[in-house]
């Protein structure tokens, strides 16, 4: 993945951050026999364990304030903001990034059950249509899914998919076969933070045609679970090409919850490409919804065009048509 196929996909991947491992000071002894058995299967449990909570949501709404650099013979630097609700399947996304960055810079996306809507901004275009889509059409990714990005899907198979809280609701055989196959790499003190620390790793898939697995950190929580502070995808030639680490847990209905998330992708060279650093602003989970959230209005547009009639409903400067 090079820096500019990197930059046109928009921190995808899901643009993971990871301090790279020569920066972290952990020691770590490899756990043998039953006692790797054991914390296979804790790892899997607490893993699981924040799946249910996840599954548990009704509602939710996060939003957060992001500093971006892409990389590359152009370096480029800049903000943006994130913000995004949730019930059940209805959702609304409200993605904003500086235009100098070169991404999709002012996008709202939402989905109220019946209609799929995708606002452009920067454009003055919305178009709609009844399907939902499976990809995500921002430039960011949603920090309120990054501590659960060992379920992701979003590789060759399905390029740009995004976690959906709907996707918790049912069984999951992606997590299933993660799970029995999840080997613990190592176990013991992490001697920068004095904390107990594990690593695991989990089948992955392909980006790009590159071959990768998920490498999952942990942190030992008092009452002997776990939670994850770091996950990379790492390459079958052991560069890791897109990372996550977590920091700065605050409690939430989720649990302890992350409120800055460092997101970088690296290139095929192993150099950083994109860096994406989200502080959490918001983040309520079972609050009451105003369902309006869910739907665009015409007016917020210059022009609509309607995907599944492929025709215009409302042109620039003529006022709207009747569908």
């Amino acid at each position: 993945m090079k820096t500019k196929s990197v930059s046109s996909r928009g921190l995808r991947m899901i643009l993971l951050l990871a301090l790279p491992a020569t920066a972290v000071a952990l020691v770590l002894v490899v756990a043998g026999g039953g006692a790797q058995e054991r914390e296979k299967e804790r790892a899997a449990r607490s893993l699981g364990k924040l799946r249910e909570r996840y599954a548990a949501v009704k509602t939710a709404h996060v939003s957060a304030s992001v500093k971006l650099a892409v990389y590359g013979k152009e370096f480029r630097a800049g903000t943006g903001t994130f913000e995004y609700w949730v019930e059940d399947e209805r959702y609304r996304v409200r993605s904003r990034t500086d235009r100098q960055l070169g991404l999709k810079a002012d996008f709202d996306v939402a989905y109220d059950g019946a209609r799929f809507y995708l606002l452009d901004r920067s454009q003055g275009l919305l178009s709609y249509r009844e399907k939902d889509e499976p990809r995500s059409m921002t430039s960011l990714p949603n920090p309120l899914f990054l501590p659960v990005d060992y379920l992701s899907g979003d590789d060759d198979d399905c390029p740009l998919c995004a976690l959906r809280l709907s996707d918790f609701k049912a069984e999951s055989l992606r997590w299933s076969s993660r799970a029995a196959a999840l080997e613990v790499r190592s176990h013991g003190r992490d001697h920068a933070t004095g904390e107990t620390a594990s690593e695991v790793e989990m089948l992955g898939g392909r980006v790009n045609n590159r071959p990768f697995k998920l490498r999952v950190r942990m942190s030992e929580q008092g009452d002997g679970s776990a939670r994850p502070t770091q996950i990379d995808r790492v390459g079958t030639d052991g560069r890791v090409m897109a990372s996550i680490t977590f920091r700065d847990f605050a409690a939430s209905q989720l649990g302890p919850f992350p409120r800055l998330i460092v997101v970088k992708a690296f290139g095929d060279d192993g150099n950083l490409a994109l860096q994406a650093e989200f502080t959490v602003k918001t983040l309520e989970v079972n609050a009451p919804l105003d369902r309006s959230l869910f739907t665009i209005s015409f007016d917020e547009a210059e022009a609509v065009w309607d995907s599944d009639g492929k025709r215009f409903v409302k042109e620039k400067g003529t006022g709207t048509k009747r569908p």
